[in-house]
């Protein structure tokens, strides 16, 4: 685009992104769970254990800040963090059988808020707009910190946590 023309896209996905939190907020408040921990309870549904690098980058947080995420949910007994046996600065998160639980009540949320939220868009145009919006996510990330799915991810090799992947702890 070279127009010099502010064409408010951003303002825009930040409305709809606003809303779509204040449908989520209350919600998730009767849960008594917050919109962040909910966010990565369910991405560790969806993925199974995780590394906390993609983790990080998955919910696009910062180091710092997953951390204190996983310290809390941790201390409500929501995840368990495992060492990788082959390397001792990887941490791999992966849920309980409560966080497990938590975690399909925020999914069934999140579904039912994403279906108000593309009601009325065709298939096609809701193909384009996941096209479109990956090529947004691709011109303002840096090449190295773009999010591969976790079987393509070269930093994690098969079978390397102490626990098998995916599967809820008690």
């Amino acid at each position: 685009m070279t127009s010099k023309q502010l064409t408010n896209i951003p303002l825009q996905m930040n409305r709809v992104l606003a809303g779509l939190n204040n449908l989520t907020a209350r919600d998730l408040a009767d849960l008594e769970i917050t919109p962040q921990a909910a966010r990565a309870l369910v991405v560790l549904l969806q993925h199974g254990e995780l590394r906390c690098a993609l983790m990080a980058r998955l919910l696009g947080l910062e180091a710092t800040a997953l951390s204190h995420l996983l310290r809390a949910m941790n201390r409500d007994q929501l995840i368990v963090r495992n060492r990788v046996d082959n390397d001792n600065r990887a941490v791999e998160v992966a849920l309980t059988v409560q966080g497990a639980r938590v975690a399909r009540n925020c999914q069934n949320l999140a579904l039912a808020h994403e279906r108000q939220l593309l009601d009325g868009l065709a298939p096609s145009e809701l193909t384009e707009l996941q096209r479109i919006l990956n090529k947004l996510c691709d011109n303002v990330t840096p090449p190295e910190r773009r999010i591969k799915s976790p079987s393509q991810d070269p930093s994690r090799p098969k079978g390397a946590s102490r626990t098998s992947a995916g599967r809820a702890r008690s």
